[in-house]
């Protein structure tokens, strides 16, 4: 018997099978938990009842250490190239000075017209700098690293008021996969779910570990790749408890 205020213990769901094809199958007993999986936090963040993990909802519009900025105010339009004729508000991206194909910043102040903080060039005073989103131009796709740097944007992330971000491990990715191999799109939209995008686990291979796994959520298909050749999308993770 579960103590009055004792934790919930973890409870699995239920498949995608809804079809009986035997006596004792999956389709007549449907065992499993039942109702809404996730919660939207309505901060660009996913909880999972069944696990407790909390996920990043939209990884192509994190602002990395920005206040005051959830899914409602983010990156709304690509604005190009910095100017200093354009009053910039919290949530417009731009091009950088100097490097436009692959510096893009966020700006973190919102400014009436001719506030003296939407006229600054990008700096670390009003702007952050993002590498989550692949381009100021394309805002729905996130962006592509190696095993390393995935890792890295990831425990480096402050997000939604927490810093304990980290690249799931082989097993988290899996848990958000159905009996019929997808992933939720209501909660996890634009998760690349196409031919060849693969997304990084945390997870090095036991037999050659200079490759680290990853997982297609198009067909749930887990294979493994060098660390530092290929460059594959990162969904940050948070929560859990670690074995010791």
């Amino acid at each position: 018997m579960l103590l009055p205020h004792a934790p919930k213990p973890p409870s699995l769901p239920r498949t995608a099978q809804i079809t009986s094809y035997r006596t004792g199958d999956d389709g007549e007993l449907k065992f499993g938990t039942r109702g809404t999986r996730y919660r939207d936090n309505a901060d660009g963040t996913i909880h999972d009842y069944h696990t407790n993990l909390m996920w990043v909802k939209q990884p192509e519009l994190i602002i990395p250490g920005a206040v005051g900025i959830h899914a409602s105010n983010q990156i709304q339009a690509a604005q190009g190239a910095w100017s200093n004729g354009t009053d910039y508000v919290a949530g417009d991206l731009v091009q950088g000075d100097g490097d436009p194909d692959t510096l893009f910043y966020v700006c973190i102040l919102a400014n009436g017209p001719g506030g003296v903080g939407a006229q600054q060039p990008p700096n670390a005073t009003y702007w952050r700098e993002t590498i989550w989103t692949a381009s100021a131009a394309d805002l729905t796709t996130p962006s592509v690293s190696n095993w390393n740097d995935a890792i890295d944007k990831c425990l480096a992330l402050e997000y939604a008021g927490y810093t304990d971000w980290r690249l799931p491990n082989m097993i988290e990715y899996c848990s958000i996969m159905d009996a019929e191999d997808k992933i939720d799109l209501t909660f996890f939209p634009n998760a690349m779910i196409a031919s060849s995008k693969y997304y990084w686990s945390s997870t090095t291979l036991n037999y050659l570990t200079t490759w680290a796994m990853r997982i297609l959520f198009r067909a749930q298909s887990v294979s493994g790749q060098a660390k530092t050749v290929a460059t594959f999308y990162s969904r940050p993770v948070r929560g859990g408890i670690p074995s010791v």
